[in-house]
């Protein structure tokens, strides 16, 4: 996922799986790192970008210093490429049965309690 908002012009605008935002609740590792177990443990795009507190959704941007100061979610969007695809699902899928993070445990608690029980 890391590489992903490393190459945000190809996420973005080729796969097309990669939203940016102004606001965030997280830094970007901890975004990407959150978002990976969420998503593991089945939670949709709305409720992760709930949770991580992005709003206010912005283009692309080829600009280093634009980009810099926004925060990239990869979205469950289906990638155009289907080696992205596979290597998404096997991720998330090892992300099913890992331990709570402490970060989530702490930030979720109210929002996913059942789930995390």
């Amino acid at each position: 996922m890391c590489h992903l908002i490393l190459h945000a012009g190809y996420a973005a605008e080729v796969l097309g799986i990669l939203d940016l935002y102004i606001d965030a609740r997280f830094s970007q590792g901890q975004t990407i790192a959150m978002t990976r177990w969420l998503r593991g443990n089945g939670e949709s795009d709305e409720e992760i970008r709930r949770v991580l507190g992005l709003q206010q959704r912005r283009p692309f941007v080829a600009n280093p210093r634009y980009l810099a100061g926004l925060t990239g979610f990869v979205t469950s969007r289906e990638p155009v490429d289907a080696r992205v695809s596979h290597a998404l699902r096997l991720m998330y899928r090892s992300e099913t049965n890992a331990p709570v993070p402490h970060l989530i445990k702490s930030v979720v608690r109210c929002t996913v309690d059942t789930k995390l029980r």
